[in-house]
């Protein structure tokens, strides 16, 4: 999902691709219902949801500007984001399914598949540095190490511990967050 939303976020606003990422929990509701019956939609588990997503929307919709009108239309960077957060909420029912696994090995193997994958799209899309700088090399082992491996394995426990749509209750943080690094940045 990592480069999908990347390459949308060129496209749309900061706000749409934070709204975006706010279905992810509806897209997990909807998901478990299929793959984790024991995960049930409770009437006042879908209002919670159906709330949370229209005050997230009236947010960062309610401006009416005519940039986030356009934005949100715009077909592929909208479609690459709902490909994106689906993989964030399947990523959920996944990890729910391989319980007997330690959080350790699944943040292991998600991590070297992205890195891969990373690393395979880096190499189509973008030309090789002739050189890197050291400051360059240690904001990469930052972005690995912090926010990316040690939420990562987070994740995880509290995946093993807790229900997916818990866990998914997280993205209605990154609306907000886009809005304010998006009118800071």
């Amino acid at each position: 999902p990592f480069m999908l939303i990347n390459y949308a976020s060129q496209f749309v606003s900061s706000s749409i691709a934070g709204l975006m990422m706010a279905t992810v929990p509806i897209q997990v509701m909807l998901l478990s219902l299929i793959f984790l019956p024991a995960e049930k939609a409770t009437p006042i588990r879908l209002l919670g949801l159906f709330c949370g997503f229209l005050g997230v929307a009236g947010v960062i919709l309610g401006n009416g500007s005519e940039e986030t009108t356009a934005a949100a239309f715009s077909l592929l960077p909208f479609a690459l984001l709902v490909i994106a957060t689906t993989g964030y909420a399947s990523n959920g029912m996944i990890s729910r399914n391989v319980l007997e696994m330690p959080a350790m090995t699944k943040s292991l193997g998600v991590l070297f598949f992205a890195a891969i994958t990373a690393t395979i799209c880096a190499l189509i899309f973008e030309p090789l540095p002739q050189a890197v700088p050291w400051s360059g090399w240690s904001t990469v082992i930052y972005l690995a190490i912090l926010p990316t491996w040690a939420t990562t394995i987070i994740l995880y426990r509290l995946l093993d511990n807790t229900t997916a749509a818990f866990v998914a209750q997280s993205n209605y943080l990154i609306p907000a967050a886009s809005i304010i690094f998006g009118a800071v940045l």
